[in-house]
């Protein structure tokens, strides 16, 4: 539904030129908890108004203009810029014709607490996925060949109870089974221990399970699926030794379970996620009549609905979920408004259930859209046992610009997302990267690829978060060349060009057997040019001292990790592609030839005094220029941890 000065922008003259929409925040605001979908989008802009404590004393006005979207179909846009004295942001609403089909569709809407009723909507989904997806088909049949340790059986041993059931006792092996993603949070619910084991294995109610589990149940049962894998019963929580087997085997466990169910609106156990809901998720259709424009029936949504409903729940906040999501087949998402669907085939939502619309901006370039990232990878499209090979031509669908670039989106979404235990860095995401490892054959160093090594060495964290310096706090979880030591949103520089390297070996010590799993300890050798350094910020301009000199170099790009305890640092040149891409190192004191890293830089020859990269060798360094050994050549072997 519309307010009466929203649906004043679709009548009359059509506001081709800013005009005045609402004047003042209590306008806005009455608007939008009387669920007017505009003003509503522009009330709970995160960055806008309902969320600034003094919003009652901030001065806004509104205005509206209708621009033409030239795509032919006769698609407009509603232009609603909002301003203050510190804040300006434009909002875009799609106006799409609406055909017969269209508005006959939403004749019948189910009333909002049916719940039930929003579930036949998830099970016309997942038949429609089944039955005329062909790549989830495909994936369908690889569920059918594997089954957790333990399942949680629904309706056993009578109705509305839940038993712990071992995999060697079903009946059917493997089984057809559903998983759950849902956040944790500090509610002290029914677990699976040693001592609750015998009243899992008895049957338990299923009232007495938090209402996150209450629901999961629901929407399993509602689809007709009898068996639930949920981390907190089927994983002892006061076993360290059984965690750390069934982690190993996450990869397995969403990969062939037949459908995830993520509790995506839930903070945690107890919150749920079946909601009282005020309205159904409805699109809002608007009759057009401008006297001086082409009229219409449009349908009117807001550009950003999909990011906004859906990409923000605060599951899609939990570390482990990254490699849930990817990895099972299809997932349904419960976000308390509505249901949202996604398979290989089919992103949909009950607001749109065919799937989104054209100029909906879904963000498909990234791993929050799975169908997206599956397709690039192609998990779905080799056989049970069989490997991709990666290769470096450009016309093969796996070479390795399409791998980085896939692992540098799941990389950066993962590296965002928050971790109860700091240790579980790389545990949180080994099941995606043993299923790389294991469909593509490579070697999985502490969060990088050896085979591309070198280049993944050159990576950033935009706004670094800097671990307190009390000792008590920093627990290890990866070495310093690895983006998994730190947190925030990676990003590795895009070009690739000469390597000045050698890698000599890298010995990396891993908790368990996984070896894709947490690190105690990693060491990676390398042979390379090495150079002392020093570097001072001096009026937003780098100065460096190298070769001997001091050079102001203002077009030199350097990245730290952390604040520096001293400016004598050593570099080490990795790659040439104009311009040199390079390690900035410190030694850790505990063995000669021993750093860790520091940051990155890049910056031209000239800054070393030199015209070319094989003169490298013949820099001048400083006293305290240290190395493992060097060769004939000057290349120097160092260890970096």
């Amino acid at each position: 539904m519309l307010c009466e000065i929203c649906l004043n922008i679709f009548r009359g003259s059509c506001p081709v030129e800013y005009t005045q929409h609402h004047d003042s925040i209590e306008s806005l605001q009455r608007s939008a908890l009387e669920d007017c979908e505009i003003c509503r989008t522009l009330w709970n802009d995160p960055f806008c108004y309902s969320s600034q404590p003094s919003s009652e004393h901030v001065q806004i006005s509104t205005e509206t203009i209708v621009k033409e979207f030239h795509d032919g179909t006769g698609t407009r846009q509603v232009h609603v810029e909002a301003n203050s004295h510190e804040y300006t942001r434009e909002f875009v609403f799609i106006c799409e014709l609406a055909g017969e089909d269209h508005k006959n569709s939403d004749a019948h809407k189910p009333p909002a607490s049916d719940w039930a009723a929003s579930m036949a909507c998830a099970r016309t989904w997942l038949a429609k996925c089944t039955e005329t997806h062909t790549d989830c088909q495909a994936s369908g049949f690889k569920s059918m060949t594997y089954c957790p340790t333990r399942l949680l059986e629904i309706d056993q041993p009578e109705a509305n109870k839940l038993r712990l059931r071992l995999c060697s006792e079903l009946d059917d092996a493997p089984p057809q089974y559903v998983t759950l993603s849902h956040c944790w949070g500090t509610s002290k619910t029914l677990r699976l221990t040693s001592h609750s084991y015998q009243r899992f294995r008895d049957g338990v109610n299923v009232s007495e399970l938090a209402k996150t589990f209450q629901d999961a149940v629901f929407a399993a049962k509602s689809l007709g699926i009898k068996l639930l894998w949920i981390d907190s019963f089927c994983i002892f929580q006061d076993s360290k030794e059984d965690w750390q087997h069934e982690a190993a085997l996450m990869s397995q466990v969403y990969r062939h379970s037949f459908l995830n169910i993520a509790a995506s609106i839930a903070v945690d156990s107890d919150a749920g996620c079946f909601r009282e809901r005020v309205s159904t998720a409805e699109r809002s259709l608007v009759q057009t009549t401008w006297t001086d424009y082409p009229n219409g029936t449009y349908y009117l949504y807001y550009d950003h609905y999909w990011v906004d409903n859906f990409a923000s729940m605060p599951l899609k906040k939990r570390a482990w979920v990254v490699q849930e999501l990817a990895l099972a087949p299809r997932v349904l998402h419960l976000c308390g408004s509505q249901l949202f669907w996604e398979c290989h085939g089919l992103d949909a939502c009950e607001t749109w259930p065919i799937g989104p619309p054209p100029n909906m901006w879904v963000d498909h370039g990234k791993l929050r859209s799975r169908s997206a990232s599956i397709e690039v990878f192609g998990f779905h499209r080799t056989g049970y046992n069989e490997s991709v090979h990666i290769s470096t031509h450009e016309n093969d669908r796996f070479n390795t610009d399409t791998f980085r670039e896939l692992w540098k989106h799941i990389v950066s979404d993962y590296n965002m997302c928050d971790l109860t235990f700091p240790s579980d860095k790389l545990v949180a995401l080994s099941g995606i990267a043993k299923h790389m490892e294991q469909l593509l054959k490579i070697d999985y160093w502490a969060g990088l690829w050896a085979f591309d090594l070198i280049p993944e060495l050159i990576w950033t964290i935009r706004e670094p978060s800097i671990p307190k310096p009390e000792a008590d706090t920093i627990v290890y979880r990866a070495p310093s060349w690895s983006w998994a030591c730190m947190d925030g949103e990676v990003d590795w520089i895009a070009w690739r060009g000469q390597f000045l390297v050698d890698i000599v070996c890298c010995d990396i010590r891993t908790a368990t057997a996984d070896r894709t799993g947490a690190v105690i300890s990693a060491a990676l050798q390398l042979s390379g040019w090495l150079a002392t350094i020093e570097i001072r910020l001096n009026s937003k301009r780098w100065d460096i001292y190298l070769n001997g000199r001091w050079t102001s170099w203002g077009g030199a790009n350097i990245h730290l990790d952390r604040p520096l305890a001293s400016s004598h640092l050593h570099c080490l040149p990795l790659e040439d592609h104009g311009l040199l891409n390079i390690l900035l190192l410190t030694p850790t004191g505990v063995a000669r030839g021993q750093f860790q890293r520091v940051g990155i830089a890049m910056v031209g020859i000239e800054a070393f005094g030199l015209e070319d990269c094989d003169q490298l060798a013949h820099v001048t360094n400083e006293s305290w220029l240290e190395y493992q050994s060097i060769s004939d050549d000057g290349k120097c072997t160092i260890t970096i941890v």
